[in-house]
Parts: structure tokens; sequence; C-alpha cells
């Protein structure tokens, strides 16, 4: 940087601006450039700088549209007023959905899927007064469903990802059952970058067809691979 010149700095917008008295009605941040606010009245983008949002609220343009809008008839809705409706709604879907994937994980960690057919139930009884636990609708099937689709291949791909650029050991146990289909459970213990931490995490159980010695180093290569 030459000698007598400084950096120039950008101001970027301010989530308190939207509980100041001056400029809450009407500004929002614009999603496209931090560095910009939106007027809500206007439908324009301003440079995000207090005294900008101040100078633009003076306008004629944006006393025109202020004027508009808050002439609107009393039942008559703004458009915000319909997004914000939609984002409640929205945002009950995702409470409910994050609501049925704790359960399922506690069960299956600590308790029979079976037993979800019971728990929901409890749960909903037992706190009448949760929205949340009233809208949570999951039995046996749905939450069988949840851990082999949704839970087990996110886990998955989260443990991979962290252990990737880590080295690690390899525990496996060949299943002691009698009958003509063996399995292979392998475990893998690494250092977590992620977590700052030695992990023992379960990676997979895997069908074996041969159990000879180079029967099960092929099938653990090709699940490590």
């Amino acid at each position: 940087m030459a000698p007598g010149k400084r950096a120039q700095y950008k101001q970027t917008y301010r989530k308190e601006w939207e509980t100041d008295d001056k400029l809450k009605a009407w500004i929002a941040s614009c999603q496209c450039n931090s560095t910009r606010a939106m007027c809500k009245y206007c439908k324009c983008v301003v440079r995000a700088h207090h005294n900008d949002l101040l100078d633009h609220a003076k306008t004629q343009k944006h006393i025109r549209a202020t004027s508009l809008c808050e002439s609107l008839p009393v039942g008559q809705q703004k458009i915000d007023s319909l997004f914000k409706s939609t984002g409640s709604k929205v945002q009950d879907v995702i409470s409910t959905k994050v609501a049925e994937l704790k359960l399922t994980t506690h069960l299956a960690i600590h308790s029979p899927l079976s037993l979800a057919d019971h728990l929901v139930c409890l749960c909903e009884s037992a706190f009448p007064d949760s929205a949340t636990a009233s809208r949570v609708k999951m039995g046996a099937t749905k939450c069988t469903a949840l851990v082999t689709r949704v839970l087990g291949p996110t886990f998955s791909e989260k443990l991979i990802y962290d252990m990737k650029n880590s080295k690690f050991s390899i525990l496996v146990d060949e299943s002691t059952d009698c009958s003509n289909m063996k399995h292979l459970c392998i475990v893998v213990r690494y250092f977590s970058e992620i977590q700052q931490c030695i992990i023992t995490q379960y990676l997979g159980l895997i069908r074996i067809e041969d159990a000879s010695a180079n029967g099960l180093y092929t099938a653990v290569k090709d699940v490590v691979k």
C-alpha cells in the first residue's frame, strides 16, 4: 500500500437497524450484496451506511411510497405479511421434522424402534401445550425409514468427511452366526480434527461371501477405498 493511503472501509448491513425507530418499518437486508440495504417501500437498494439510510428516508420518493403503504385499507394485507405467514408455516414444518429426527436418533441409540408407536403418543399427552409435539406423526415404520434412508447415510457421509484426511485404525469382527450368511462389522478409530478428540465409530456391517483371509481383506478394502 502506498504511503499516505488508507484501505477503504466497507460498511456492511447491520441487523440492529431493523429495531431503529427511524428505519425498522421499511429496511431489509439485500440478499445479493451485504454492503447494501433494501427499502421495502421504494423497492430499491441503498448503500448500507446509517447516514445514507436516513437521507433516503427524507427523499420525496420515499415519503410518497411511505404515504401510499400506510394508506392501505386495514383489511388489505401487504405482501410482506403474506411472506411472514408463509415463513411461519415453513418454520412449523422444520421444527416438526427436527423433533421427529431427534426422537428417531434417540430410539436408534437407546431403544428398539418399535417403541416409536408409543413414544410419540406419550410425548403428545405429556406436553399438551406443545404445538410441535402435537404435529409429530411417527410410528415404527416411519422411524425405521428415517434411520435407513436419512440418518444412516447422513452420519456416514459426516464420518467419512471427518476421517478422510486423518490416519485411522480399523477394527473388524466377524459374526459367530452358524447360518450360511455371515457378516463383518467394521469400526474405525481416529483423531477427529473437527471435534479435537479421539473417536471410535461404527463404519458399517457388510455381508461376507468368502470368509478366508483374502476374502475378508477384499471386503474391508472395498468399504474404505
